[in-house]
C-alpha cells in the first residue's frame, strides 16, 4: 500500500507512551502513515486547535 501524501498521524510528542507506541507500529508494519508530534506542526492548515492535539492523536 502506497503512503498518501495527505497522510499524518499528529501525536504528543512529550508524551513518552505516544511516542514509543508510535515508533514500535512504525517498525511493526507493512504500513504506517507519516507522523509527526504536534508541537512541530502548523495545526491551522490542519483545521486543528491547540484544544484538539492536547486531547486526541488525530490521523
Amino acid at each position: 500500500m502506497k503512503r498518501s501524501p495527505e497522510d499524518l498521524v499528529v501525536f504528543d510528542g512529550d508524551c513518552a507512551f505516544c511516542t514509543t507506541w508510535l515508533h514500535r507500529l512504525e517498525a511493526a508494519l507493512p504500513y504506517f502513515p507519516k507522523s509527526s508530534p504536534w508541537q512541530w506542526l502548523d495545526l491551522e492548515p490542519l483545521g486543528l486547535s491547540s484544544d484538539d492535539v492536547e486531547k486526541y492523536a488525530w490521523l
